[in-house]
């Protein structure tokens, strides 16, 4: 309530409804972890969240990539990830390329970190597949079965949205931070998936281009200085 003139003027408010599914998705699932619609292809189309990442057309193209360091055009796809900057937590983001050059796996170490799509805690030693954005990573399931292979998901849908125009990308175990720490047989079970997710890549509009492998990319450069970009 507000008092206005000594009378009592009533302010109605509109609350926006709550979203189903995983923590921190804007949007509700429509499958396993989320399928992305037609607009999510077009520039300025809704942005989205699957586990932990954040896909969008940039609104502006003042951001940088955290791993290549060049700017990210307005209206270009990008990636972000929540992490801890400058004594806060913000957003920072990646080229959508770059987030395949930013693969990172290993064995959980105590067993009480959580998949960050379906949140459900890792068994200490289990394999798990990451992405890196500055000081974050969210790490995801890579269990056999379809429903649990987070990772699968993850990384598909957001190979499924990315409309790549300029390269095809080639995805590589070897690229992969610390996968020469994985067994072999860990080390076909990555590969296999990003197998798959190489082939949601194929799928996605693309025009004609060479393939370009992993780490082809323009490497990651330390900026000199960390900025907060909206």
């Amino acid at each position: 309530e507000e008092y206005v003139s000594g009378a009592t003027k009533k302010r109605s408010r509109s609350v926006a409804p709550k979203s189903e599914g995983f923590k921190g998705r804007i949007n509700p699932p429509a499958g396993p972890i989320c399928t992305p619609g037609p607009s999510m292809f077009q520039s300025g189309g809704a942005p989205f969240t699957v586990g932990g990442l954040t896909c969008e057309f940039a609104k502006t193209g003042r951001s940088t990539c955290r791993r290549c360091s060049e700017k990210i055009s307005k209206g270009a796809p990008r990636v972000g990830m929540t992490a801890w900057i400058v004594g806060r937590s913000a957003i920072t983001w990646q080229c959508a390329s770059c987030v395949y050059g930013n693969l990172v796996c290993g064995y959980d170490p105590t067993g009480r970190t959580k998949c960050k799509a379906s949140e459900k805690k890792f068994v200490k030693g289990e394999l798990r597949l990451g992405v890196k954005c500055h000081t974050a990573v969210s790490y995801y399931k890579c269990d056999d079965e379809s429903s649990q292979n987070a990772a699968l998901e993850v990384l598909g849908m957001v190979a499924s949205w990315m409309p790549i125009s300029e390269v095809t990308i080639k995805l590589s175990i070897e690229d992969v931070e610390h996968s020469e720490s994985l067994t072999p047989e860990d080390r076909s079970k990555l590969q296999n998936i990003l197998a798959a997710v190489e082939s949601k890549l194929r799928e996605s509009p693309t025009e004609e281009a060479s393939p370009v492998l992993v780490g082809s990319l323009p490497e990651k450069k330390e900026a000199s200085s960390p900025k907060i970009t909206p």
